[in-house]
């Protein structure tokens, strides 16, 4: 919803067409945040370990998967363009992501620092949470309000630099429910 009480665009088609009964764990932008997270944290397990060659070359095939970035994949945050492979990995650990979701779930942090999270996770992981629609990076404060609420522009105003905020409300939504999934890895 948005701070009027009115419902997106889409969402409001969505109420629609399922007569006002629409739980917002069916809509289709729930469920499509829900799957990228799941996709992106399940891209960046390890490959697990098998015996024989021809084991690791079936592991391997059926491991590989279906792109999970779009052709602009090739285009990072930093302008380099470097790191950046075939779309098929994740250039960050499932322990990174999960670290990620954690502090970014509803009710914690509204923003993150850039600089101070590539000095923990390194830029090339960062930037691959960027070029996987997970995060969004922004160069400076808006000039004007979004749309959210006060409490996510003054938390941008706090941090110095560029910031990293979840792509949409509802990939912040959905990390929660994610996390809730994962709580097994998250404890490790």
């Amino acid at each position: 919803m948005t701070d009027d009480g009115a419902l997106p665009r889409p969402l409001a088609g969505e109420f629609i067409n399922n007569e006002g009964d629409l739980n917002i764990l069916d809509s289709s932008h729930f469920l499509q945040a829900h799957a990228l997270l799941n996709l992106q944290l399940i891209h960046a397990l390890p490959p697990s370990k098998s015996k024989s060659t021809d084991e690791e070359d079936d592991q391997r095939r059926a491991s590989s998967g279906f792109r999970i970035y779009s052709p602009l994949r090739n285009s990072a945050p930093t302008g380099t363009g470097a790191g950046v492979d075939d779309g098929n990995s994740a250039e960050f650990t499932v322990t990174d992501l999960l670290k990620v979701m954690e502090r970014l779930a509803p009710g914690k942090e509204e923003a993150l620092s850039y600089f101070a999270l590539c000095r923990e996770m390194g830029a090339l992981a960062v930037d691959g949470m960027v070029r996987g629609r997970i995060l969004e990076l922004r160069w400076s404060s808006t000039v004007t309000d979004e749309g959210g609420p006060r409490s996510v522009l003054e938390t941008r105003k706090e941090i110095v630099g560029p910031c990293l905020v979840p792509t949409t409300p509802v990939i912040k939504f959905a990390m929660g429910k994610v996390l809730e999934e994962w709580k097994d890895e998250v404890k490790k």
